[in-house]
């Protein structure tokens, strides 16, 4: 019962943080100076370009996070009689969207500045 108290609260902060991340992009509000963030030359190249980046990515970033944010929810609630792959499977989910995220992302960034791949 300890490992999956852990596990759905690692769970839950990753997907909060993730979350939190993809909504400070959709708002705009995601610094560029931060370490945060879809940090490729394209999308670092101007200011517009990291915003235009972030507002794209942010909705899959959300995503990303509130999968595994319920999973470590349901593992708090039924605790260990949740089967073992379906931490597996949401780590996977987050894993898809962000990359989902972060080639929407960057194709925004290349329209912003106009540069081809």
């Amino acid at each position: 019962m300890e490992d999956a108290v852990t596990t759905g609260v690692i769970m839950m902060v990753i997907g909060s943080a993730l979350a939190a991340v993809g909504g400070l992009g959709i708002a705009r509000r995601l610094p560029s100076g931060w370490m945060i963030g879809i940090r490729l030359p394209v999308t670092t190249s101007s200011d517009e370009a990291w915003l235009e980046t972030h507002v794209a990515a942010g909705p899959w970033l959300v995503l990303g996070g509130i999968v595994p944010f319920a999973t470590g929810i349901a593992l708090l609630v039924v605790g260990g009689s949740m089967p073992d792959w379906s931490v597996l499977a949401a780590y996977a989910a987050l894993v898809v969207l962000v990359a989902l995220g972060a080639v929407k992302g960057v194709r925004a960034a290349y329209s912003v500045t106009g540069t081809t791949r």
